[in-house]
């Protein structure tokens, strides 16, 4: 089976996974309030002065949550096991955050062991709870590829681009390298990332609030109806806001792939972006989310048509799912 049905394949799987998986990723946190909802066995992620945070090696426990238990082990390499199987860098590469890790589900049940039982050859899972494409970006450049024909990175479209810009992760108080244009060159700032952020995450309500914020939707009566009624503004009416709003993180996001292909290329390593939405896409289509979401999917495919980048999108098959 060919990698693009491969990932179709895949994607029938995340469908059915969505609900899990989008409570993991909206409830993940590496410390706060969150952690009374939930018990994972400490040890899985470790700071890093560059990365922000990384897997831990040859680690293995359980999370439990009101919706899972699932037991994760991880490899020498810091990478997810696929099914049983301790990879480095195989033939095929995922690279992406909780959904390619499989945060909720158990080794032989992530997108990558999915995969795997379908190719023909060894798929290691670089996932990493919570990263965004940047910190893919800074985790494959030294990373040891040598036997690697193709790299997947998995782009959510939930929150990746919107992490772009801080420096803080959006949804846990956790310190994180930020991106940045210099002269239209990629710059990473914030390094060495400290251990606790050196600034407190703002407080969003929700990341539709985020979205907002700035808008002639951001004020109290006008969020309160968005929140509690089914008439959200409609996204020819948001479009043009998250253009201006989100400008930054759309030139960052095209750098960011443009350096990863030149990076790979030169490795004659092919890379190929896989788009994944949030389960708001198919389950509240009107919503902001949605229409963000929807968008951002736009803006990707923009970005990686310009660099003949591969693409698979995966939203068709979910909704269909």
């Amino acid at each position: 089976m060919n990698l693009r049905s491969s990932l179709y394949a895949g994607g029938l799987f995340v469908a059915g996974l969505t609900v899990a998986l989008g409570v993991a990723e909206a409830v993940l946190r590496f410390s706060g309030p969150s952690a009374q909802a939930q018990h994972m066995d400490a040890g899985l992620i470790e700071h890093h002065p560059r990365f922000g945070w990384q897997l831990a090696k040859n680690w293995q426990g359980t999370h439990e949550h009101d919706d899972y238990t699932a037991q994760y082990r991880t490899t020498p390499f810091r990478t997810r096991t696929t099914g049983g199987v301790a990879h480095g860098a195989g033939e095929l590469v995922l690279i992406g955050d909780s959904f390619t890790f499989g945060l909720g589900v158990a080794d032989d049940a992530t997108f990558a062991a999915l995969l795997q039982d379908v190719a023909e050859h060894p798929i290691s899972n670089h996932g990493l709870p919570a990263s965004s494409p940047d910190q893919h970006l800074l985790r494959l450049e030294p990373m040891n590829l040598g036997r690697t024909e193709q790299l997947v990175m998995l782009i959510y479209l939930g929150n990746d681009l919107l992490d772009l810009t801080r420096t803080v992760h959006l949804q846990a108080p956790h310190a994180k390298p930020r991106s940045a244009l210099r002269d239209n060159r990629l710059s990473v700032l914030n390094v060495p990332v400290p251990k606790t952020p050196q600034e407190a995450a703002a407080s969003h309500g929700s990341i539709t609030e985020y979205l907002l914020e700035g808008s002639e939707w951001d004020r109290p009566l006008a969020l309160l109806q968005l929140l509690v009624t089914l008439a959200p503004p409609s996204s020819a009416e948001l479009a043009p806001w998250f253009e201006r709003r989100f400008q930054t993180e759309r030139g960052l996001l095209e750098a960011i792939l443009a350096r990863t292909e030149l990076s790979l290329r030169s490795r004659s390593i092919r890379l190929t972006v896989a788009i994944l939405p949030g389960r708001e896409v198919y389950a509240n289509p009107d919503s902001v989310l949605a229409s963000f979401q929807r968008q951002a999917a736009r803006w990707v495919a923009a970005s990686t048509g310009r660099r003949n980048i591969a693409t698979v999108d995966l939203t068709p098959t979910m909704r269909a799912e």
